[in-house]
């Protein structure tokens, strides 16, 4: 039994230990707070580099997760009606979800680690916290931007400013081949050349210029189309070599299919080196498919569920509208359009029914 004299005694002691643990407790708390400051950093600076693109940030971060008591990471998406789905490292026992919806963006993040306790779990739901802001942000701003373009440019707008992108182009063209032609055998080639490239661009200048006098059921009033003498007018019209097989007499409505065949013909002139395009036509008893496959591989690859995401191209020249313009062409009339891969070939397969109401 200690006496009072030695509590006093031991009491300056007790006071220093004390003073001591509590230092190096705040010092432990303080070392924690910005080691999870700059882990947020990270996340913050990687975000920037992947140009504030959810699924760009998505395929980066794991890295980031892993060094932070993270087991795995997995990614189920429906990104403008193209499924995506990745998955990093391999499950925890504990979950933590992240759903997410906006416009045509769906589905849910999940991450997963091992038991945690204190400080851990604590940084752990905070980088989940984060992890979801930053997601969140990224997609609502993306969203808001095609929405506002959406608001902006109806439908005809949208489709007219595709052409009128492609007329110009295709004046500067001739311009170039006009003052290149010296000789009478090359102004005769150039002669030649208009007369299988003009009618289509004169039918797409009148569309422009021309107001829309009507919609609807009209459209399927015209006579039934040739299919594979559609198509192959509008290979001609681009210059585009294609091999067509089959065919079949659609009664559809002419201009949307001129705004598909177009703008999936187009998207094979301006991504692929002088490529032979083959098309096949296939009735089956509701509808008819459309595979559009072609002899060598993209000048670069995109992923599918890029493919038909609006405003986004890999070419200098384009405006990343010509896929989602097809298919929200071909939603009209409940058809539809994919990526897809025939004896390791990429192309698309369309999709249209051969009841067509509008």
């Amino acid at each position: 039994m200690l006496t009072s004299l030695e509590w006093k005694e031991l009491l300056p002691i007790g006071f220093v230990l004390l003073g001591i643990t509590l230092f190096f407790a705040a010092l432990y708390q303080r070392h924690q707070a910005q080691k999870l400051q700059k882990i947020l950093n990270e996340l913050y600076q990687l975000n920037q580099q992947a140009n504030h693109d959810a699924l760009t940030f998505l395929n980066q971060v794991w890295p980031i997760l892993q060094r932070n008591d993270f087991k795995s990471l997995t990614i189920d998406l429906s990104w403008y009606d193209e499924p995506y789905h990745q998955q990093f490292g391999e499950t925890g026992s504990h979950t933590y979800p992240i759903p997410l919806k906006e416009g045509a963006i769906e589905g849910k993040i999940t991450l997963t680690t091992a038991p945690l306790r204190g400080e851990k779990k604590l940084c752990a739901e905070t980088l989940v916290q984060t992890l979801q802001m930053i997601l969140q942000s990224n997609i609502s701003a993306q969203v808001a931007q095609i929405l506002l373009s959406q608001k902006r440019l109806e439908d005809y707008q949208l489709f007219i400013q595709h052409d009128t992108k492609n007329l110009a182009q295709f004046i500067e063209l001739l311009s170039s081949l006009v003052k290149n032609a010296d000789t009478d055998s090359a102004k005769i080639k150039l002669v030649d050349r208009l007369k299988n490239m003009l009618p289509a661009l004169l039918h797409r200048a009148q569309r422009i210029t021309s107001p829309v006098r009507s919609k609807g059921a009209h459209l399927l009033q015209q006579p039934p189309i040739a299919l594979a003498d559609f198509i192959q007018h509008h290979c001609q019209a681009l210059e585009l070599a294609c091999q067509i097989k089959g065919d079949i007499h659609l009664q559809a409505p002419k201009e949307l299919l001129e705004v598909v065949f177009q703008n999936v013909l187009d998207n094979f002139k301006r991504h692929t080196q002088k490529p032979i395009v083959n098309i096949e036509i296939e009735p089956t008893d509701t509808q008819v498919l459309i595979k559009f496959i072609h002899n060598q591989t993209f000048t670069q690859k995109v992923e599918s569920f890029r493919m038909f995401q609006p405003f986004w191209t890999t070419s200098d020249s384009g405006l990343g509208l010509g896929l989602f313009i097809a298919r929200e062409s071909l939603k009209k009339i409940n058809g539809s359009i994919e990526l897809i891969t025939q004896d390791s070939m990429q192309g698309f397969q369309i999709q249209i029914p051969k009841k067509i109401s509008l």
